[in-house]
């Protein structure tokens, strides 16, 4: 019976306990961007992914992301998350509604925010005259292959 017990305490000990469905903790103005190293300052601009073996990455800004998934195309990337600009939370980002404009102060200053509802999104976009986007369509390595407004 002590055999397996101790068995069943080892197994249960090997056992992940991390949650691919939702992104990792932040600690802001601790944690360092994944890509940039700047520390992560400001919820509304950070996003995050968390890959198959349950490690996650943190960013300070949607393009220091876009970075590092332009360089890192291997990984195997189980979920990406990013925070809505408007409201204190969390979204997927394949269900995010993305303005990108040069003149949204990021942390980095690829100009790229997040949100969750499309009529405010549209709205902004409407405001910065630029189009609204989806993340698929987010510019992915360099400002200068940002559309120029």
């Amino acid at each position: 019976m002590k055999r397996w017990f101790a068995l069943l305490l080892l197994l249960s000990s090997c056992q992940s306990t991390t949650d691919l469905d939702h992104p990792p903790t932040f600690r802001f103005n601790y944690d360092a961007c994944d890509y940039c190293r700047m520390l992560i300052t400001e919820s509304r601009y950070a996003a995050a992914l968390r890959l198959a073996n349950g490690q996650a990455r943190r960013f300070d800004d949607i393009g220091c992301l876009r970075h590092y998934l332009h360089e890192h195309p291997n990984e195997s990337v189980v979920r990406i998350w990013v925070h809505d600009y408007l409201q204190e939370r969390w979204l997927r980002a394949e269900s995010a509604f993305y303005v990108q404009s040069n003149r949204l102060t990021t942390p980095m200053g690829y100009g790229i925010v997040a949100l969750a509802d499309s009529t405010a999104a549209e709205s902004l976009a409407q405001q910065l005259n630029v189009p609204l986007l989806r993340f698929e369509q987010l510019p992915a390595v360099s400002l200068s292959s940002f559309p120029q407004e």
